[in-house]
């Protein structure tokens, strides 16, 4: 394995994961709904600096996380503390019941949806509880398209 230095901004129940502070358009997304977050031992931080860390299991891969320029696990427990708040909200708040009441739009659910139009499809099939090709009436012509959509919580994406 080999480490990277990532900057990472926690939106709601997703962690966006980008090359550096300055870059706009993420490397990909973890929806913590679908996370199992515990401590890293010293065999699995070999090699990245970081004295303490976190991994995040998701269904499909495994992240390691440190932060070799703290050598407190402060840092990190507060990391852990939002994604563990965060995640058991969206365990919560997505709720599959069909007679679950919304409390609002999808807009009140999910954080700071304004900040995902930079979604991908890639990203999305990884961390959506639903993906596929479905059929999609248009508004103006009225013509059956052939789309990819993306069920990621409350939201629903194509394109």
């Amino acid at each position: 394995k080999s480490w990277k230095r990532r900057w990472f901004r926690l939106t709601g129940p997703f962690m966006f994961y980008y090359k550096n502070d300055k870059s706009t358009t993420p490397l990909g997304v973890l929806s913590l709904s679908r996370a199992k977050i515990e401590w890293a031992t010293a065999a699995d931080l070999e090699g990245s600096g970081a004295e303490c860390g976190m991994i995040v299991e998701m269904p499909e891969r495994r992240f390691i996380l440190g932060d070799p320029e703290s050598r407190s696990r402060s840092r990190l427990e507060e990391w852990r503390e939002a994604m563990e708040f965060y995640r058991a909200e969206a365990l919560e708040s997505f709720s599959l019941d069909p007679h679950a009441q919304s409390s609002g739009s999808a807009e009140e659910e999910v954080p700071q949806l304004n900040h995902m139009h930079s979604f991908s499809a890639s990203m999305l099939k990884d961390c959506a509880s639903q993906s596929g090709y479905l059929r999609k009436k248009g508004n103006i012509f009225k013509t059956w398209n052939r789309r990819w959509f993306a069920l990621l919580g409350p939201v629903l994406f194509y394109f």
